[in-house]
């Protein structure tokens, strides 16, 4: 059986070839257009965690069990940037469409639990984490869990930047994702971590909310 590591190490380069053809480009423009709030979007980056592993020893779990799922004794610091495709619909009607030639940018901040039950030459099997991620003005709220390289996520939009509407709350939205390290490869492990780790995070998701 392969380990971790071993899963990683082929995945890192084709994820570093993906993610250099998603150059960053000037944020899309909104266009008005009927609907409600909702948003689908993938999403590509690169997330960088201070310390890699790092946090307290967590009860494994499959998915977040609600958003905003997590502990002060997580390690903060957390960060990614990126760019997403898809669209993103307000509770107004306006829309912004973000295009592969047009992506929107993405950034987030999170704190995070990279847990090691012992000090072993391996990478931790589970993360998870959690914060805020704001993609062309919409910040969301969002909770995460690693098992390997896949992650689960849940969402809830809950401000828009785009227009003066109050902050939206509506249903949970969710999303699942792959986490690669690219830098160092092989990653961190619990007997010598890495400060910092780099990894490419992509994904998709979707999500809807009401004034």
């Amino acid at each position: 059986m392969k380990t971790l590591v071993q899963r990683f190490r082929p995945l890192a380069a084709a994820s570093i070839a993906a993610f250099a053809l998603t150059a960053a480009v000037s944020a899309p423009q909104p266009v008005a257009a009927a609907g409600g709030g909702h948003l689908s979007l993938a999403i590509t980056g690169t997330a960088v965690l201070p310390v890699f592993p790092c946090g307290p020893v967590t009860t494994p779990q499959a998915t977040p069990a609600s958003v905003g799922d997590g502990n002060p004794a997580y390690c903060t610091g957390g960060a990614f940037a990126g760019t997403a495709t898809g669209v993103i619909t307000d509770t107004d009607g306006t829309t912004i469409t973000c295009s592969p030639v047009n992506p929107c940018i993405v950034t987030a901040s999170f704190n995070y639990d990279e847990p090691c039950p012992a000090p072993v030459p391996t990478p931790p099997a589970v993360g998870f984490a959690y914060g805020d991620i704001t993609v062309a003005g919409f910040t969301a709220d969002f909770s995460w869990v690693r098992n390997g390289t896949n992650a689960n996520l849940l969402l809830r939009v809950d401000d828009d930047a785009v227009n003066t509407d109050p902050p939206e709350t509506g249903s949970d939205g969710s999303a699942a994702a792959t986490f690669v390290p690219t830098n160092p490869v092989p990653p961190g492990t619990c007997a010598a971590p890495a400060a910092p780790q780099q990894a490419t995070v992509a994904g998709s998701g979707t999500a809807t909310w009401v004034s």
